[in-house]
């Protein structure tokens, strides 16, 4: 550990942004909140309290700083220095990016039936697909969700 002060974002990106940052911070903050409120898997909230923990820290280091900058104390020598609140706020945005691959790949799914032709709404077959001689109606091996 070393002490290393830091007037950038997250692992010393953009320094000397003291304004921007504490700008970006407030209207960031509250998405966050938001998405918490509407998040349904314990995993996104505690993502999202990830990412709302390392805006504030950072902010909260900011604002009492006479020169805006940020405390960072973890320095290994092959990557930049940071803090925990970086950690937290690195942690949670790759938590939430999986949170949201995740969602996409399971609509993506329930769009398909379980032998991978796109199913319309009630079950049914799309426009244009070749019946082979089957009838046109609902699909018994199709399952809409």
């Amino acid at each position: 550990m070393r002490l290393v002060y830091n007037t950038g974002a997250v692992f010393g990106i953009f320094p000397g942004g003291r304004w921007v940052f504490l700008a970006v911070a407030p209207p960031v903050a509250l998405g966050v909140v938001v998405w918490s409120l509407r998040a349904v898997h314990l995993g996104e909230r505690l993502a999202a309290a990830l990412i709302l923990g390392g805006v504030l820290g950072n902010s909260w280091d900011r604002l009492l700083a006479p020169d805006g900058r940020v405390t960072d104390f973890v320095d290994f020598s092959f990557w930049p220095a940071f803090n925990l609140a970086d950690s937290a706020l690195v942690v949670g945005l790759v938590a939430y990016a999986l949170f949201v691959l995740a969602a996409s790949r399971r609509s993506r799914d329930t769009r398909r039936g379980d032998n991978g032709h796109e199913v319309q709404e009630g079950g049914q077959r799309p426009l244009g697909e070749v019946f082979d001689g089957e009838d046109a109606g609902p699909r018994a091996d199709v399952v809409s969700h």
